[in-house]
């Protein structure tokens, strides 16, 4: 980026012992945070920084830490980056940064910083730039790429990918690993009777209840109205856990009063022993669709079925 290498190559240049009012000529008026420090201890800003941060005034920067603008989880990092300019002369790169405000408020800034003199001795040249928006949507980007935005639950991709984790994990205390699927009887009936929006509220009244009767595990949606649970314990856990999703009843009324629509969730269950048949994550998902659609074709409520496993396997795999 042109205007970067510009105002890094004003850092670099500005060696030798610039005044205050030299410092001030080359980058007060710049669009851009700077702050000259030395080992940390800030020596001058631009009214930028000071307008970044929302203090009082540039003067009340000299002499404070520029750590105590880091959150503090990354304050040994920057630390690193300091020691590491004024050891090598030279910090290759820019830093993401969670900064705080004198108001307590936070943003995200991208920090480039440069080796430069000043007054004799070794100072270090440090601009930010405010990401906050771009670093924002990215999160929210990546955010979305696994997760269901109506429910917030973690979307298929979510849950395949997690599952997919525990296929490289080591066999564990727990005996086992599952999946619950529900499907939602009575659903499309209340999309066409009382419109898409009733329907979306079905849905997260859905969500929230198998988030309270499976704290601590994963629980997705899958797509449309099925929903997923998995699970590593017991296959007794598993069975219990399927029988508490099969209860699940969400009741409407027609806008005449005259009759009550009922959604109940279909749900089949799979369950296997850490072993060495090693079922894939798709193979284990596959098998409690299969329960499910067997639940709702002989309306069993839900369906549990056992996936085999050897003595000397250890897991999943995808």
């Amino acid at each position: 980026m042109v205007e970067e290498a510009n105002v890094a190559g004003r850092c670099e240049t500005a060696v030798g012992t610039p005044s205050l009012e030299e410092l001030g000529r080359a980058f007060q008026n710049l669009p851009h945070p700077v702050v000259i420090h030395r080992r940390g201890i800030i020596l001058w800003v631009n009214q930028a920084a000071a307008d970044l941060v929302r203090a009082p005034s540039t003067e009340v920067f000299v002499g404070m830490d520029s750590l105590q603008f880091v959150a503090p989880e990354q304050r040994e990092y920057a630390r690193e980056r300091q020691v590491a300019l004024l050891r090598d002369g030279v910090l290759p790169g820019s830093s993401i940064l969670r900064l705080l405000r004198f108001d307590g408020t936070e943003l995200i800034g991208e920090a480039k910083a440069a080796f430069m003199e000043w007054q004799g001795e070794p100072a270090a040249c440090l601009v930010v730039w405010d990401i906050t928006a771009h670093y924002e949507a990215e999160q929210r980007l990546a955010w979305e790429a696994t997760h269901d935005t109506l429910t917030s639950l973690v979307n298929r991709r979510g849950v395949l990918d997690e599952l997919s984790t525990w296929s490289t994990e080591p066999v564990t205390s727990e005996p086992g690993v599952g999946v619950v699927i529900a499907d939602l009887d009575g659903f499309k009936e209340v999309n066409d009777t009382l419109g898409h929006d009733r329907g979306d509220q079905v849905l997260v009244e859905v969500a929230e209840r198998l988030r309270q009767l499976a704290a601590g595990h994963l629980v997705g949606r899958l797509g449309s109205d099925e929903f997923v649970v998995c699970v590593r314990g017991s296959r007794q856990e598993l069975a219990a856990l399927a029988e508490a999703v099969a209860a699940i009843r969400v009741a409407l009324s027609t806008p005449d009063q005259a009759a009550e629509l009922t959604v109940v969730p279909s749900v089949g269950a799979a369950w296997r022993p850490w072993g060495a048949h090693e079922p894939s994550v798709d193979e284990l998902l596959v098998a409690a669709d299969h329960a499910m659609y067997r639940a709702k074709r002989h309306q069993l409520g839900w369906v549990l079925d056992d996936l085999p496993a050897d003595s000397d396997g250890t897991g999943l795999r995808r």
